[in-house]
C-alpha cells in the first residue's frame, strides 16, 4: 500500500466517523418527546429532555377523533381582522381552554392551547393574561418563553385549567424537537444538522468510495 493509498483510507475513516457522529446528533435533535396526559385539573407529570443546544420549547397536543365528528370544543383556526397590523390573532372559535404550567428551578411559565390547526391538533403557546380568550399574540413577538437548556433538563408539567368537554380525556403532548424537516431552530448547530436528513446519500457515497479503495488495493501496481 502506497502512502497515497494510506492517506485515502485515513481520509475515508475520518469522514466516515464524522458522518456517523453527526447522524447520531441528527437523530437526537429530530426526536419528538411524547407524553401521555389525562386532562384533569392538578394532573402533574415530569419531563426529561436532552438537547445539544438550548432553545425555546415548542409543544402541541394531539386529541382523539370521535366517530369522525367535528369537535367544536377544539376550536377552529379562523381569524378575523388584520393580524399583520395588530400583531394579534383573533379567532372566531378559540376552543375550550387548556392551560399548562411548566416549571423548573429557574422558570415558571403558563402555556395555553390555540384553536385546532388541523382536525385534532392544538398548538400551545405562552399564556398572556389579558382577559380576552379570543386573542393570541403572534409567536415571534413573544420574547420570553420557556427555555430548554443544553444537556439534560428536567421540568414539571401541571394542568392548571381544562374545559368541561375535555375533563378526564387522555391526550398526547408532543414536545417538538429543535430540528424538523420543514423548520429548524434558528441555531447554527441545528441548521447544519438539518442536512443529515440526507444521510442515506452520504452513506451511499461512502460505500462507493469504499469499493473504489478496495478495488485499488486488490489491483496489482
Amino acid at each position: 500500500m502506497t502512502n497515497t493509498d494510506k492517506d485515502a483510507w485515513t481520509l475515508w475513516w475520518i469522514i466516515t466517523i464524522f458522518i456517523f457522529v453527526a447522524t447520531i446528533a441528527f437523530y437526537i435533535s429530530s426526536h419528538t418527546k411524547k407524553i401521555e396526559l389525562t386532562l384533569v385539573k392538578g394532573e402533574k407529570v415530569d419531563a426529561k429532555l436532552f438537547r445539544l443546544s438550548s432553545h425555546n420549547i415548542s409543544m402541541k397536543m394531539l386529541f382523539s377523533k370521535r366517530n369522525a365528528k367535528k369537535r367544536l370544543e377544539l376550536g377552529k383556526w379562523q381569524t378575523v381582522g388584520d393580524w399583520k397590523e395588530t400583531g394579534m390573532y383573533e379567532f372566531t372559535n378559540p376552543g375550550e381552554p387548556i392551560k399548562l404550567l411548566l416549571k423548573n428551578q429557574n422558570q415558571e411559565l403558563i402555556y395555553e392551547a390555540l384553536p385546532a390547526s388541523s382536525s385534532n391538533i392544538r398548538e400551545l403557546m405562552l399564556y398572556r393574561e389579558d382577559n380576552n380568550s379570543f386573542q393570541f399574540p403572534l409567536i415571534h413577538r413573544i420574547e420570553k418563553r420557556f427555555l430548554i437548556d443544553s444537556g439534560f433538563s428536567d421540568f414539571s408539567i401541571t394542568i392548571l385549567e381544562v374545559g368541561k368537554s375535555f375533563e378526564g380525556e387522555k391526550v398526547l403532548l408532543y414536545i417538538n424537537p429543535p430540528l424538523g424537516f420543514k423548520t429548524a431552530v434558528n441555531n447554527l448547530l441545528y441548521s447544519f444538522l438539518w442536512f443529515f436528513y440526507l444521510w442515506p446519500i452520504y452513506v451511499f457515497i461512502l460505500f462507493i468510495w469504499f469499493l473504489i479503495l478496495i478495488f485499488k488495493k486488490d489491483t496489482p501496481s
